[in-house]
């Protein structure tokens, strides 16, 4: 049967017999269950042959006695054995009688077909025959029928056992040839029935293992087939789901649709993955200029020799919502070519500094266009207006105008004349920050909350006034630092952020700044960042100078 079966290699290189191992399992299953009904039915038929051939020939043999007890009355008893021997041998030629032998009342053998003598054993149950027919009376007149290794001895009483007896003797040997004729035709018969058998499962199993077969070999294609042709591996199963209308059928056309649903979904995929690539590439790019919109956290330092200015900004997302921003006030951009007085205006000018730190509600792209429209008009106001809150309700009235989405910015912002170390400062909403100096520790900054630019119209805010002591820290931050959150949901806290910057007090600002964010990463751990995190540190190295 080899012949019938194909060779396939699937498509990763391995060798594989899917319906050789089809059929040679289904031919196991076939030859087990043969193989058991057959001796099932071989023992069954065997013993219900036996017991019909062996009584069969019980009865034939009693036939065979009874004939011979009658007819051998007158030959015995005038004492004729040539009559009697002639007799008897004419019953020989019956199929299944193996001997016949006939005794007269005193047991002795007087005709038999043994040649040359009659065994000990034929001797022996003729006496005992004799022996029970004297003392049974009448009841001596029936056959009676004993088994020995492979004899059926029929005893019939000759004249109720007056006369004498006959005994037959049945081959065993001969019932046996004819079980096992009988036995063996039916095993051919069931061979017959087998070798059919395995004909009618082959050609059924390879009608529906075929077009299963196609399917496993299209299954393993699909998977090495390069996405953007999978529409054209529908023609290996088009047949298969055009002219099958079973399960098979339907599983083929389950397969087309899949493929086409796949093809789909792939291709929506990998326009989706260029899309995603393409606005990650432009939030790249937003993100540095939304960066570059923020003053260069190095050059902040040297903006005055007598100030240290240091910060950080960790947007959550590739764009940010905080913001932080720090400038001269006044005539901060007169050329070098300008005159002496203009440049002693210059140099009064770069004596007071504004500076400013906020967080913009909500995150993302939305929130660093409404940051970058806060810095560009508090830049813009600060140029006409001299104190902090006057700059905030003027940058508050155009955020306020057509604010459609309720977008808000809480603001933290101040001026600092360099010269007297005067502070002036102004809070929309925005967390107080801390004065923190080696001499004083850390202590809050007094000043009245205002409410949130662009959350009201004609907002109203006041100014606070304070001065720097010889070496004090102004520290400014938005609440990603004291609502970050650790893995117990535990908020960071502003009495944690109070700790850390009781343990860095006299420090440079940048060294504050980098031990608080080393504090938060922490306390933190694997958190995911949920909020801007944004800090500013502003430092004067003098006390304030009076007599000015």
């Amino acid at each position: 049967m080899d012949g019938m079966f194909r060779w396939t290699t699937g498509p990763s290189g391995y060798g594989t017999l899917p319906d050789v191992q089809t059929v040679q399992k289904t031919l196991l299953i076939v030859i087990s269950l043969f193989v058991v009904i057959s001796v099932a039915m071989s023992a069954l038929s065997g013993w219900n042959i036996y017991r019909s051939v062996s009584k069969e020939f019980t009865v034939k043999g009693q036939s065979v006695a009874g004939i011979i007890a009658d007819a051998g009355i007158q030959p015995l008893l005038a004492e004729n054995p040539v009559r009697l021997q002639s007799m008897i041998d004419n019953y020989l030629q019956i199929d299944g009688v193996s001997y016949i032998a006939v005794a007269n009342q005193h047991s002795k053998i007087v005709a038999h077909t043994f040649v040359p003598a009659v065994p000990k054993s034929v001797r022996d149950i003729i006496t005992n025959s004799t022996t029970v027919q004297n003392g049974a009376g009448e009841a001596g007149a029936t056959p009676r029928v004993l088994q020995s290794a492979g004899q059926i001895n029929i005893i019939a009483p000759i004249l109720g056992g007056v006369a004498g007896t006959v005994i037959v003797g049945m081959d065993m040997g001969v019932i046996r040839t004819q079980i096992w004729s009988i036995i063996l035709q039916q095993q051919g018969l069931m061979l017959l029935l087998l070798l059919v058998s395995v004909g009618i499962c082959y050609f059924l199993i390879n009608r529906i293992s075929q077009p299963l077969l196609q399917l496993s070999d299209h299954a393993k294609n699909l998977a090495g087939t390069d996405i953007e042709k999978i529409g054209s591996l529908h023609t290996a199963i088009e047949s298969v789901a055009s002219h099958s209308h079973d399960e098979i059928g339907a599983l083929a056309r389950s397969f087309v649709y899949m493929e086409e649903a796949l093809s789909e979904s792939v291709r929506k995929l990998a326009e989706s993955v260029a899309e995603q690539q393409r606005i990650s590439a432009e939030l790249a790019v937003a993100q540095k200029i939304q960066m570059h919109m923020l003053p260069d956290v190095a050059r902040l330092d040297g903006l005055h020799e007598s100030t240290r200015i240091e910060a950080l900004i960790r947007p959550a997302k590739e764009m940010g919502g905080d913001l932080f921003d720090c400038f001269f006030l006044g005539h901060a951009n007169v050329e070098d070519s300008q005159s002496s007085n203009q440049k002693q205006g210059q140099q009064k000018g770069r004596e007071r500094l504004f500076f400013l730190i906020g967080d913009v509600s909500g995150k993302g792209v939305p929130a660093a266009l409404f940051m970058s429209m806060t810095c560009a008009l508090i830049r813009a106001k600060a140029a006409h207006h001299d104190r902090p809150s006057e700059v905030l309700e003027a940058v508050n009235s155009e955020l306020s105008s057509d604010n459609d989405d309720c977008m808000f910015v809480t603001v933290f912002c101040g001026v600092l004349d360099l010269h007297s170390r005067q502070l002036v400062y102004c809070s929309a909403g925005h967390n107080a920050p801390y004065l923190v100096s080696a001499e004083n520790g850390v202590r809050a900054l007094e000043c009245e909350q205002g409410i949130a630019l662009g959350a009201m119209d004609e907002a109203r805010f006041s100014d606070s006034t304070t001065s720097f002591g010889a070496g004090e820290m102004l520290f400014m931050f938005t609440d990603g630092v004291t609502e970050a959150i650790n893995a117990k949901g535990q908020l960071y806290a502003e009495e944690r952020l109070v700790s850390v910057l009781s343990r860095h007090a006299g420090a440079a600002p940048s060294e504050v700044l980098h031990g608080t964010l080393r504090d938060l990463q922490r306390f933190s751990l694997d958190q995911p960042q949920a909020d801007d995190i944004t800090m500013m540190a502003i430092q004067c190295s003098q006390g304030p100078v009076s007599g000015q």
